[in-house]
C-alpha cells in the first residue's frame, strides 16, 4: 500500500532491480551473478571493458553520506530507467540476471519518503506502489 502523500508532495518514480518476490540485487544473489557473467564476457572479449577513467557508481555511492539516513527497511533504487545502464552496463550480465528471473520494477512513491544521494536513492517498498515491470535487457539489445 502506498504511503499517503502530504499536501503538495509530489509523486516520484524509482526503479529497482528485483526478483519476482521483491528481493534486490544483494539479497537475491543477482549481484554476484551479474559480476561473474559481466567480467567473464569482458575477459573473453565478448564485451568491451569499462572506458578509461570509468568509476563504478558503487565506488562513489559511499561518499554521499546516504548511509547515515537510511534504515534497514530501505531498499536501493535509482531515479531514471536509463540509470540501469550506468549501474549495470554489461548486457551479458543483465541478460544473465533476467534469465534468472530478475526484472526492473518501477515504483511510484511520495517524494518525501525517498532518501536521495547524488547517484542513488533509498526507499521503503512498503510505502511505494508498483506501477510497471520492465526487462533488464531492452528489445534493442536483444540478440
Amino acid at each position: 500500500m502506498a504511503v499517503a502523500t502530504k499536501t503538495g508532495d509530489a509523486l516520484v518514480r524509482i526503479f529497482r532491480v528485483e526478483t519476482p518476490s521483491g528481493a534486490g540485487l544483494g539479497e537475491s544473489g543477482l549481484d554476484r551473478l551479474y559480476f561473474f557473467v559481466a567480467y567473464t564476457a569482458m575477459y573473453r572479449g565478448e564485451e568491451e571493458g569499462a572506458p578509461p577513467g570509468y568509476i563504478p557508481p558503487g565506488a562513489m555511492a559511499s561518499l554521499d553520506g546516504l548511509h547515515l539516513v537510511i534504515a534497514p527497511r530501505h531498499s536501493f533504487g535509482f531515479a531514471k530507467r536509463e540509470h540501469l545502464l550506468i549501474w549495470l552496463p554489461s548486457e551479458a550480465g543483465r541478460r544473465a540476471m533476467q534469465n534468472a528471473g530478475g526484472v526492473l520494477n518501477e515504483y511510484e512513491i511520495a517524494e518525501s519518503a525517498v532518501r536521495s544521494g547524488e547517484i542513488r536513492l533509498y526507499f521503503d517498498p512498503a510505502d511505494a506502489r508498483l506501477v510497471a515491470t520492465h526487462p533488464l535487457v531492452q528489445p534493442s539489445e536483444a540478440a
